[in-house]
C-alpha cells in the first residue's frame, strides 16, 4: 500500500468514532443479523419450531436436498440469507456517511488540496468502511460459527463457505454504496438509492440459495456473484470520479 493511502486510511479510521450515528447503526444492525435472527432461529430449532419444506411439494432445485431436515434448511438457507443481509446493510450506511457528512461540513476540499489524488482518496475511504465493516461482523460471526459446529449443524468446509460469501457481500455492499454517495447529491437521497438497490440484492440471493443445488458450492457462488459485482461497482466509481462530482 502507499504511503499516501496508508496516511489517508489512518485519517478516515481515525473519523469514524466521531460519527456516532454511523458507528451505532453500524453496530445495532449486525447485532440483528448476526446475534439475534440466528439466536431465535438457533432456539426455534431446539424446539421443534422450524418445519422445513416435506416431499411431496414442488420445490425449486436449491430446496429439494432440504426437504424435511430443518437443520439443512438453517444451515443452507437461512444462515446464508441472513449472513448477506448483514454484510449488505453494515457498511452501507458508514459508506454515505464517510463521504457525504464530509461533504456537507465542506472538508472534502481539504482532502482534495493534498498532493494525493481522487482516487486514493476513494481508496482510503472504500477501506476504512471495509475495515470497519469486518472488525464489527467478524467476531459476531465467530459465535454463529462456534454455535452451529457445537450444535452439529456444520462442517468447517461449510462455516469456511459461509465466511467467504459474508466478506463478498461485505466487498459488495462497500463498493455500491460508495458509488451512491458519490452520485447522490445528499444523504437522504443516498439512503433513498441504497435501499432501492438491497431490494433486488435481495431477490438475487435468495433466488440463487432457492435455485441452485448444492450447499456449500451454492454458497461459494453467490459469494463469487458478490465479488463481481464489487469490482463492477468499484470500477464504475472510479470511472466516474471528477472532482466536481466529489465536490458537489
Amino acid at each position: 500500500m502507499r504511503s499516501e493511502v496508508a496516511t489517508l486510511l489512518w485519517k478516515e479510521l481515525r473519523q469514524i468514532p466521531r460519527k456516532r450515528s454511523a458507528l451505532l447503526s453500524a453496530i445495532l444492525f449486525p447485532l440483528l443479523f448476526f446475534v439475534v435472527l440466528p439466536a431465535v432461529n438457533f432456539a426455534a430449532l431446539r424446539k421443534g419450531a422450524i418445519a422445513a419444506p416435506t416431499l411431496g411439494l414442488s420445490l425449486p432445485a436449491g430446496l429439494m436436498p432440504l426437504s424435511g431436515t430443518p437443520e439443512l434448511l438453517m444451515r443452507d438457507f437461512l444462515l446464508p440469507l441472513v449472513f448477506t443481509l448483514g454484510g449488505l446493510v453494515v457498511p452501507a450506511i458508514a459508506a454515505a456517511h464517510t463521504v457525504i457528512t464530509e461533504r456537507e461540513r465542506h472538508t472534502l476540499e481539504l482532502l482534495v488540496a493534498l498532493p494525493v489524488s481522487l482516487e486514493q482518496i476513494v481508496l482510503a475511504k472504500l477501506l476504512a468502511v471495509l475495515l470497519l465493516a469486518l472488525g464489527i461482523s467478524l467476531p459476531l460471526f465467530a459465535v454463529d460459527a462456534v454455535a452451529i459446529i457445537w450444535l452439529r449443524m456444520a462442517t468447517a468446509a461449510d462455516v469456511a463457505a459461509l465466511l467467504f460469501l459474508l466478506v463478498a457481500a461485505l466487498l459488495y455492499s462497500t463498493a455500491s454504496a460508495l458509488l451512491v454517495s458519490l452520485l447522490a447529491g445528499d444523504y437522504r437521497t443516498a439512503n433513498n438509492l441504497n435501499g432501492a438497490m438491497l431490494g433486488p440484492t435481495i431477490l438475487l440471493t435468495v433466488g440463487v440459495l432457492m435455485l441452485l443445488p448444492g450447499g456449500v458450492a451454492r454458497v461459494i457462488a453467490l459469494g463469487a456473484v458478490f465479488v463481481v459485482l464489487a469490482a463492477a461497482a468499484t470500477v464504475i466509481a472510479l470511472r466516474a470520479l471528477t472532482i466536481e462530482r466529489f465536490l458537489r
